[in-house]
């Protein structure tokens, strides 16, 4: 019984910096939706599962999302710039290694966040779950699947809302898209044309409006198929950044382009940037914030 703790043992505690729950913080008040442990090296997966994705936010910095065998998601934060041990489709085993400990994102210090997300989206505390979690199999799922039904992102994306109100009106920012070809299981549908996704990072956002509702459908959710997340290189040439930060203001540099191919995407954002792999395996950014790049699955 239990899972591994982030610094990657089984019976070592790492030393706690900020507990779960209500704080007040140089930043803001309210509910600290992890844990903050340091003084060790490497940031560990609690136990088996699969990267569902690798990437930077404003927020958490550079961050490794795991999905395990009950649906439940793992999210560490804050690595080093570059620290990445994981890629998105990967098998992860008990207690791997998946970032370098760092300072990115809103961080005063070189710190781990983790969060623990239950399948319907709730945030539990990881020093109570970590050594309670139990080694059962996955549950069947239940018949019918989610009774609430299902939203199928579109092919060319779909804006999302954090909020019901902008949702309503269709207040979307530019860069708060999901990647097309997800399907998502909403939790919570008022009627009024909005509903309530979970999306595959575990957060839930709103999508559809009064105006354009979202086309809920009932059943059960498809089987997943192995797909691969590309980005076509314009024929005419494509500007790259070897920083995120470059990539999403378009501060290039005249030499740094590519042309023509097809390559393979490694890391999305979902803030107009992405991160590709270049035909001599080097990671590299492409797009901005004001000309994101155009992605699909395949």
């Amino acid at each position: 019984m239990g899972a591994f703790w982030p610094n990657g043992s089984k019976t070592n505690k790492p030393r706690r910096t900020r507990e779960f729950g209500y704080r007040s913080s140089i930043y803001k008040r309210g509910w600290h939706t992890g844990t903050d442990t340091s003084g060790y090296p490497r940031n560990h997966v609690p136990e088996r599962g699969v990267v569902e994705r690798c990437y930077y936010d404003g927020s958490y910095g550079n961050t490794v999302l795991v999905r395990h065998h009950d649906g439940v998601l793992s999210r560490t934060a804050h690595g080093a710039a570059g620290g990445f041990l994981v890629s998105p489709g990967q098998v992860v085993e008990d207690g791997q290694a998946l970032l370098v400990q760092g300072t990115t994102g809103m961080s005063t210090g070189v710190h781990n966040h983790q969060e623990i997300i239950l399948p319907d989206g709730t945030f539990v505390d990881p020093e109570q779950w970590i050594p309670n979690r139990g080694e059962a199999p996955a549950p069947a799922p239940a018949a019918g699947g989610n009774p609430l039904g299902y939203f199928d992102v579109p092919a060319e994306s779909q804006f999302y809302y954090w909020h019901y109100g902008n949702a309503l009106i269709g207040n979307y920012a530019s860069n708060q898209y999901l990647r097309g070809g997800q399907t998502l299981a909403v939790v919570e549908n008022p009627g009024t044309g909005p509903v309530r996704v979970r999306a595959a990072d575990g957060d839930l956002v709103w999508v559809g409006t009064r105006k354009n509702p979202a086309r809920v459908r009932s059943g059960a959710a498809p089987a997943p198929v192995a797909k691969r997340h590309l980005f076509d290189v314009p024929a005419e040439g494509q500007y790259w950044y070897s920083k995120y930060e470059n990539a999403f203001t378009g501060d290039y540099a005249p030499d740094q382009i590519m042309h023509g191919g097809t390559r393979e995407v490694v890391e999305d954002p979902g803030t107009g940037p992405v991160r590709i792999r270049a035909n001599d395996g080097s990671l590299i950014w492409v797009g901005t914030r004001r000309n994101p790049a155009r992605t699909y699955w395949a």
